[in-house]
């Protein structure tokens, strides 16, 4: 029989300018983490790498989520 799992990523954050934080504290969960189209991961070494590389992928794309947020907010404080 074959088993896979889902992979999600939960985050919270805020903004923070100068020291002083500007927005409540907002959170979220990316779902469809995938490594190229692959979005299902065996419980195998390979499915764990997959796996590992889908994550590291969202977390690139918060991240620039993130620093453009960012950049907006900066703009509205200033």
């Amino acid at each position: 029989m074959k088993h896979t799992y889902h992979v999600h990523l939960w985050y919270a954050y805020r903004f923070v300018h100068n020291h002083k934080f500007k927005t409540p504290w907002k959170t979220g969960m990316k779902t469809h983490l995938a490594d190229g189209m692959k979005d299902f991961f065996d419980p195998n070494i390979e499915g764990k790498k997959s796996a590992q590389s889908a994550v590291s992928t969202a977390k690139r794309d918060l991240l620039k989520k993130f620093e453009k947020e960012l950049k907006e907010e900066c703009e509205k404080h200033h």
